[in-house]
């Protein structure tokens, strides 16, 4: 890469929703050497999710992707049934087949204007032990569990 493009960032696309999804299809690079970071919730259909990331990876120079809660929720009426791990792992062999880089992937390293910037994309998953109380306390272990059971 020259220095030339941009670094670009998006999130929360849900391209289940009409308007959102023509957002996501607008979406084009001003610079062939533009990057863009997808930071989770394309969608919350697998296929959904593939479509926008394979799209995303046609038109930018290079696409890194972290998932968020709504990508490895797996919904009652999605075709693509897996669900946990079996669920990331698929979503990874889509962003692979595209030349999409993951949080599973070695961090590219971005060779920008004003010098060079290391992506380290990160999945973690939501922590219930965050959650308060109905009278603000933080929650005990028992208690997030119950909350984490509570939410599927």
């Amino acid at each position: 890469m020259t220095g030339a493009g941009r670094l670009l960032a998006i999130s929360d696309l849900h391209i289940g929703y009409p308007e959102n999804r023509e957002f996501a299809a607008s979406l084009r690079p001003e610079h062939p050497d533009d990057w863009l970071i997808v930071a989770g919730d394309v969608g919350e259909v697998f296929a959904d999710v593939g479509y926008v990331l394979a799209t995303l990876a046609d038109r930018f120079a290079r696409v890194i992707w972290t998932p968020g809660n709504h990508e490895l929720w797996t919904l009652p009426a999605d075709p693509v049934a897996v669900r946990g791990v079996a669920r990331y792992e698929a979503l990874l062999k889509v962003c692979r087949r595209f030349g999409v880089l993951t949080p599973e992937d070695e961090f590219p390293v971005w060779q920008g204007s004003a010098g060079p910037v290391t992506i380290a994309p990160l999945f973690t998953l939501y922590d219930y032990s965050f959650s308060l109380s109905g009278d603000g306390a933080a929650a005990t272990r028992a208690r997030a569990v119950a909350l984490a059971r509570a939410a599927g």
